[in-house]
């Protein structure tokens, strides 16, 4: 081999390692990582179900985007002012189940979360610990979401709703 086609292999072989999404992601980091991710989903439903806005908004980046089957929300401030618009007439329950978190970077994750969520109207003078009738859930899909690690830690940067199933009514 000639001096120059041992170069090439060499550049070949360096730029394959740089590519490398996660090669700057020791063991413990991803596990760390994928813990902050998993955390982050169990707040988002705690909160959603609720209707704290704050808390809820507050899993996501200052210029967070939520992508649901309606609507498009941008910023936290947008984000938190859609739960508001529920909040009393509705009550929500999110099952949040398999998951799969994939760590790109030290700064950047992935990750997709099987979700089966109920709401339903609140009829009036409703206790809170009054149980309520459902024809089925609303939607049962997966979010597809992008972390990023912040100032603040890591907050979810991008979340879509795909919805797979639809209960149809009996």
């Amino acid at each position: 081999m000639t001096a120059s086609w041992m170069s090439r292999i060499a550049v070949a072989v360096l730029l394959v390692s740089a590519c490398r999404a996660d090669a700057d992601v020791d063991a413990p980091m991803r596990r760390a990582i994928e813990a902050a991710c998993d955390e982050l989903i169990d707040q988002y439903a705690i909160a959603r179900d609720r209707f704290d806005a704050e808390s809820y908004a507050a899993v996501f980046a200052d210029d967070g985007v939520l992508v649901l089957p309606d609507a498009t929300y941008r910023g936290r401030a947008a984000i938190a002012a859609r739960l508001r618009q529920g909040a009393g007439k509705t009550r929500s329950q999110h099952f949040m189940s398999s998951r799969e978190i994939r760590v790109i970077d030290s700064r950047k994750a992935t990750g997709l979360v099987y979700a089966m969520i109920f709401i339903e109207a609140l009829p009036p003078a409703v206790s809170a610990d009054q149980a309520l009738t459902t024809d089925g859930p609303l939607a049962i899909g997966a979010y597809h979401d992008e972390y990023r690690l912040t100032e603040r830690g890591w907050k979810i940067a991008r979340r879509e709703f795909r919805t797979n199933f639809v209960w149809e009514n009996p």
